[in-house]
């Protein structure tokens, strides 16, 4: 068993996880850290060309967390992002209004899921979505489409359970009600059971 208070193995578990994240190919010896470091180079061109409103990701005080007090607002990333890309204007979301235009009138029969652990959340729809017919839910417990992977029932978090047992009811009504439609289609009704 691991034990919490072996300071050495703690910092060594510590350093491991950066290494997946800062030495993938494992051939560094030391991390080359970012020189700004309330940002990280690495993702910074995504980060500042596809920023989405709320992406805050995790709050940052020095009290509750192992990291040095930042406050992330918006006027941080769009001076950070004008000085780090000069041809940039800073975070555009206007692609997003064009790509989304109009969505809650076109789309119909999608559960959209996200994970209270998982920092894309900030991009999702949240609950309760956007019409009946568009519902969201959260995984509290989870990340990245944990929904999706394959179920483990003895170890998954009670929140994801929940929410593939909502998704299959979505999924089943649906099912039901297309079948419906097309079987008042074949008897020439659709139409009258519409207009009522």
């Amino acid at each position: 068993a691991f034990n919490h208070n072996d300071t050495a193995r703690l910092l060594s578990a510590l350093r491991d996880a950066g290494n997946v994240y800062y030495n993938a190919t494992g051939t560094e010896h030391c991390f080359d850290l970012p020189e700004d470091v309330n940002f990280d180079g690495i993702w910074d061109y995504q980060f500042c060309t596809e920023l989405l409103p709320q992406e805050t990701y995790f709050k940052r005080d020095g009290i509750h967390d192992m990291f040095w007090s930042f406050d992330l607002n918006h006027s941080l990333i769009t001076e950070h992002c004008v000085k780090s890309f000069p041809a940039s204007s800073g975070p555009n979301w206007s692609w997003m209004k064009d790509m989304f235009q109009d969505v809650e009138q076109k789309l119909t029969n999608v559960v959209f899921t996200n994970g209270a652990y998982d920092p894309w959340t900030a991009g999702g729809i949240l609950p309760p979505g956007l019409s009946e017919s568009v519902p969201s839910f959260m995984i509290e417990e989870g990340a990245h489409h944990l929904d999706l992977m394959f179920s483990d029932l003895e170890h998954d978090p009670i929140s994801v359970v929940n929410v593939r047992k909502m998704e299959i009811e979505y999924i089943r009504k649906w099912i039901v009600e297309k079948k419906q439609k097309e079987g008042l289609s074949r008897l020439g009704l659709r139409d009258k059971f519409e207009m009522d």
